[in-house]
């Protein structure tokens, strides 16, 4: 698990998260509220060398309850 953030609106709005798995393609996020995020999203990590690195941009593609899946974007 891994503390991170998710940015959107161009980095003016921004939620607490933690990645609770993690794949090449994608990762299981959790967040108290993640209803307000928009489909396509940053992911921040917050600590370890990648948190240097900018946001992996993300697309959002299944919610529940309190956990929601991402698929990562290529550049």
């Amino acid at each position: 698990m891994k503390r991170a953030q998710i940015v959107f609106n161009d980095g003016g709005s921004s939620l607490y998260c933690t990645v609770r798995d993690l794949s090449e393609t994608g990762a299981r996020l959790t967040a108290d509220s993640w209803f307000s995020c928009p489909e396509n999203v940053g992911l921040k990590y917050l600590e370890g060398p990648e948190r240097f690195a900018a946001p992996t941009d993300c697309r959002i593609v299944w919610r529940k309850n309190d956990a929601f899946g991402v698929e990562f974007q290529s550049a």
